[in-house]
């Protein structure tokens, strides 16, 4: 397969090593399944890739995350860049794990924590949050008191996507409950949506990819 069809020189990637990611980027493509990369780092400091290790390498394009695996065949260097040389062993294939993946976020949260009584909802409690992650699947954000797993809680917020804010009302499970760990400190919920439409859905999909390509390019992690 030919790598510059969906690589360019220059590009930065992350490198999948044992479950763990880390930043390089493509310096040269040599043969029609090969690419050679340079060394991989986390804060500065080389990560040792095996020779004949498998990895994976994941790129970014607006439509979402891809990855492809690949086996470290040898070493390089050009102009005092130490690069690994990578042989693919597949075609590329679409990042399927954008479901658990939360980007760091943080805006203000309305919280309403309901109790289900003959199928209507009655407020237990309200209150004003800032949020600490968002995934498709649910929240990460900070509240003044602990709520037992399975509390149902009404999320509001706005999210900007494409140049417009876009607010949601999500209802939503506590799925856990972290102790603050010093006095002063905050709860941490973690809450899980519930009957999430399909339109919000894709959006929650799209703004995710769209905040991963931020971070790569801001270079956080």
């Amino acid at each position: 397969m030919d790598p510059s069809k969906f690589l360019n020189i220059g590009e930065q990637i992350d490198i999948e090593i044992e479950g763990k990611q880390y930043k390089s980027d493509v310096q040269d493509m040599g043969r029609k399944d090969e690419i050679s990369i340079s060394q991989p780092m986390q804060r500065q400091t080389p990560v040792f890739i095996a020779p004949r290790s498998d990895v994976k390498v994941v790129y970014y394009r607006p439509n979402g995350m891809f990855e492809f695996p690949a086996r470290a065949i040898g070493t390089a260097e050009h102009e005092s860049i130490r690069m690994i040389r990578l042989k693919i062993l597949e075609e590329p294939q679409k990042y399927q794990r954008r479901m658990s993946f939360r980007v760091p976020l943080r805006i203000s949260v309305s919280a309403v924590v309901t109790s289900e009584l003959t199928h209507t909802a009655r407020t237990v409690y309200s209150f004003a949050s800032q949020s600490i992650d968002l995934s498709e699947s649910g929240m990460g954000l900070y509240a003044p008191q602990s709520y037992p797993l399975g509390a149902r809680v009404r999320v509001e917020f706005a999210i900007a996507f494409e140049g417009a804010q876009e607010h949601l009302s999500l209802m939503s499970d506590v799925a856990r409950c972290t102790w603050p760990k010093r006095i002063g400190e905050q709860f941490v919920l973690g809450v899980r949506f519930t009957d999430v439409s399909e339109k919000t859905q894709r959006l929650l999909s799209k703004y995710i990819i769209q905040e991963q390509i931020k971070e790569r390019r801001r270079g956080l992690r």
